[in-house]
């Protein structure tokens, strides 16, 4: 938006917001349309030749990255470039502090087996400034490997670089995608000086679900259709990429230690082998070549029209849902408490969405199931497939934080079934904390529960926010047997953002000054951050 929206926070506004995303995603459709394409020519391209399209981002924006991996109705060939300590799962601040540190892309990149002849990298900031990103894009670029940036140009260009090279990613990148955000990212001006309501992960999902389908589209034009008549299949072999989990640890400025692993490159391996498995095979369409949802031909145009009903949707029935949780969260920060999220899988990025989020609540702490390797359980057991079928998890990762009794939880899970959710949701209930729930109603209520209780998410909330989506989350069927293109993480952020908004608005009207984070990439946001986390030292990540 080239423009804040300036307006007290209430059920209006919150719609008003709603109202002014779905403007951004509309002259998304309208202006990024070509930059689409061309993005989704490159995908085309690396799908057709057999390569990987290689995802990467730092702090939130790694967000992204994992939107467009092992994603129902998403492409399989797809690697995400991962390290904890740049995807905020050790420490918020240290995060900041080593997507900055010159060489850390050099290390990740080189242990990702990109092959330039095949092979295409997309890059993720907001700002495009910062050290990491760029210096990917950098590597990338002198190895003629192509570049994807999604971005804020508008960011960007209000902002020095932090690279060595005095770079930024856009001068980078061959095709930019932007997501036409403003400085710092937060949209609703509640009062001056204060913003909130960020937009990047909402329009991000948005452009990378846009690509994608752009290159199926081009797979089922009748171009090369037998580009993506094998998917998933053997064709797309592993070339030994190494596994960047946790390889970079400790404290920035210190030596960045490369993985043991010895790389291997071979012929023999699925592409499975090295990007994990569970992401739909697309396959050639019928005789007509047509989608079975519409008027519209498969892509982007039809993409849109069906998610922006289910955003719709999200607004004219669940205001008074997220009114009440915004309530229950006001509460607890009111008596001093903490607001603990969580979400497995990818509703993992609900829980990041709220949390060290720039123009978001202070109070708000993540559970990540990562943190049982800390509590001593061994890491297989926690990286496994079927980890969250483990009715352990919940009462040994609540034993991990500092939880008190003024504290409130929200769960994110989309079928609200499986024991680590369940499990999770039944001993806050017992330990007497506000639970609000986001969960797809249509989903949890075709499948049975999986806990040993027969209870799903929805049955233990107090409060339930529906975030309107289908029944395996993916919208689009471009073929027989399948679909493409989920909805859960773009309503997820929509729903996070306005709940955040509201929760704000109703401290603001009960005279409270709310502890909001402001953008570590504009100036004085970094000090004025590190004041607010104090005051919660030891109860937030």
């Amino acid at each position: 938006m080239s423009t804040a929206t300036q307006t007290p926070v209430t059920t209006s506004a919150l719609e008003q917001f709603a109202a002014a995303v779905r403007e951004m995603l509309n002259r998304a459709t309208e202006q990024q349309g070509d930059a689409i394409q061309a993005a989704g020519a490159l995908v085309f391209r690396t799908l057709e030749l057999g390569g990987l399209v290689h995802a990467f981002g730092t702090g939130h924006s790694h967000l992204l990255a994992e939107e467009i991996y092992s994603r129902a109705g998403g492409l399989l060939p797809v690697n995400v470039i991962q390290s904890a300590p740049l995807m905020l799962h050790e420490d918020a601040v240290a995060s900041g502090d080593w997507e900055r540190l010159p060489g850390v892309a050099a290390v990740l990149l080189e242990h990702a087996a990109v092959d330039p002849a095949r092979d295409t990298l997309i890059v993720i900031s907001n700002s495009g400034r910062n050290a990491v990103p760029v210096e990917a894009a950098e590597w990338a670029r002198a190895r003629r490997v192509p570049i994807i940036a999604v971005m804020s140009l508008a960011h960007s260009r209000s902002q020095s670089s932090l690279a060595p090279s005095g770079k930024k990613l856009y001068e980078l990148a061959d095709v930019v995608l932007d997501n036409a955000g403003m400085p710092g990212d937060s949209l609703v001006e509640v009062r001056p000086g204060l913003r909130v309501a960020a937009t990047s992960t909402i329009v991000g999902a948005f452009l990378l679900h846009s690509m994608v389908l752009s290159a199926v589209e081009k797979c089922f034009g009748g171009r090369h259709p037998s580009a993506c008549s094998d998917l998933g299949q053997p064709r797309w072999r592993a070339r030994g990429q190494r596994r960047v989990g946790r390889e970079l640890s400790g404290t920035p400025g210190r030596r960045v230690r490369a993985p043991a692993e010895t790389a291997r490159r071979t012929d023999c391996q699925p592409v499975n082998a090295r990007i994990g498995a569970g992401v739909m095979p697309v396959g050639v369409p019928g005789a007509a070549g047509a989608s079975a949802t519409g008027q519209f031909g498969f892509g982007k145009a039809q993409f849109w029209q069906v998610a922006s009903g289910i955003l719709d949707r999200v607004v004219e029935t669940q205001s008074e849902a997220i009114h009440q949780a915004a309530r229950i969260f006001a509460d607890a920060i009111d008596r001093g408490g903490v607001v603990h999220a969580y979400g497995t899988g990818h509703s993992k990025a609900f829980a990041m969405e709220l949390a060290n989020r720039a123009g978001g609540l202070v109070p708000i702490n993540r559970l990540d199931s990562v943190d049982l390797i800390l509590a001593c359980w061994p890491a297989e057991q926690v990286l496994r497939p079927d980890f969250e079928l483990d009715p352990e998890v919940a009462p040994a990762l609540l034993g991990c934080y500092q939880i008190e009794s003024d504290d409130a939880f929200i769960i994110a899970s989309n079928s609200g079934v499986n024991p680590s959710i369940v499990g999770v949701a039944l001993r806050v209930k017992e330990q007497n904390h506000p639970l609000v729930a986001v969960t797809s109603l249509e989903h949890t209520r075709q499948v049975p529960s999986l806990d040993s209780s027969g209870k799903k998410l929805y049955e233990v909330a107090d409060v339930v926010i529906d975030n309107c989506g289908p029944l395996g989350d993916a919208l689009l069927a471009p073929l027989s047997g399948g679909k493409a293109c989920s909805i859960s993480s773009l309503s997820g952020a929509l729903i996070g953002q306005m709940l955040t908004a509201e929760t704000i608005g109703i401290l603001l009207e009960r005279g409270h000054q709310p502890p909001v984070l402001i953008s570590a990439n504009v100036p004085g946001g970094r000090e004025a951050d590190e004041k607010l986390r104090k005051q919660y030292a030891g109860r937030i990540r």
